[in-house]
């Protein structure tokens, strides 16, 4: 995440030696000055006498032009001799006045250096592990001392491969480091922007996974349900047979009570007929004693 860099004005160079800049000004107007031929006027023309030779008048004008231009040297030098005491106060003026800029210069950079490092230091103390160490570029103040007046974090803002929920924490820590500083710049913006994108997508992903697990999950029920559902409904079988083979069991049971019970009838029937048998016998017996014996061995 990089801090935007920060733009200062041109240092102010030294100021020009004392008088410099006044010769420089009062140059143009000693190149811009032209002389003009003289006319001759009636006021310097003879009102009275005898008409002058014209190698006379001419040797007059020449001399009128030579006070003219002695009279205009020495108001060239009185006027300099009025502006060169001036030249020292304008210098210390400016002297001054470049002080004064070079103390706010460093008052700016000091105050922007102060604002780049906590603003690098807000992302490294929030994005910990994630972070890297800060890295600065400096500029050269007018007392020659470096001050920091852009800056860099770098941030690990991948993935954790096939750990969405993992993926989400790392993009919300790279979000709060992003945007720690007071003042976010664009590009600390673009990276939280950036983590949002991977959280959302990770979020999706982990819902997609979510859903998947509930589908498992209720397949596994449903699975579950119907293996308790064949096992109860063998088990109820199983009972079923098992109530079959002893109901089978009993009835063949009581069919074995049926058959002896008819067999004791049976023989009680036999015997009692036998019995009765055997006593019609006696009695014959007794009669036939009485007649005639009767053998009734076999």
């Amino acid at each position: 995440m990089q801090i935007p860099p920060f733009n200062l004005a041109p240092i102010v160079t030294p100021p020009a030696p004392v008088g410099k800049q006044q010769e420089a000004q009062t140059a143009p107007e000693e190149e811009s000055r032209v002389f003009s031929p003289v006319e001759e006027t009636d006021a310097l023309a003879p009102k009275s006498g005898p008409r002058e030779s014209p190698d006379k008048a001419k040797e007059k004008a020449l001399d009128l032009q030579q006070q003219l231009v002695a009279s205009d040297e020495e108001g060239s030098a009185q006027e300099e001799s009025q502006t060169t005491p001036s030249a020292p106060e304008g210098g210390q003026g400016r002297l001054a006045e470049n002080s004064e800029r070079e103390r706010l210069q460093i008052s700016e950079l000091v105050a922007r250096d102060r604002e780049v490092r906590n603003h690098e230091q807000a992302h490294a103390s929030v994005g910990g592990a994630l972070a890297g160490a800060a890295s600065y570029q400096y500029t050269i103040g007018p007392d020659g001392r470096r001050y920091a007046t852009s800056g860099e974090v770098s941030i690990a803002v991948g993935r954790v491969e096939g750990d969405p929920k993992a993926t989400i924490e790392r993009a919300e820590q790279v979000q709060r480091a992003a945007l720690a500083p007071a003042n976010p710049s664009v590009q600390d913006r673009r990276v939280a922007a950036q983590a949002a994108q991977i959280k959302l997508q990770a979020s999706r992903e982990l819902a997609a996974e979510a859903v998947e697990e509930r589908r498992q999950e209720q397949t596994q029920r449903a699975e579950d349900r119907a293996e308790r559902e064949a096992a109860q409904e063998l088990e109820e079988q199983r009972e079923q047979e098992r109530l079959s083979r002893e109901e089978q069991f009993a009835a063949q049971r009581e069919r074995q009570r049926e058959q002896e019970r008819l067999q004791r009838d049976r023989l009680l029937r036999t015997n009692q007929g036998l019995a009765d048998t055997y006593s019609v016998l006696s009695q014959v017996n007794l009669l036939s004693d009485s007649k005639g014996s009767i053998d009734l061995s076999a």
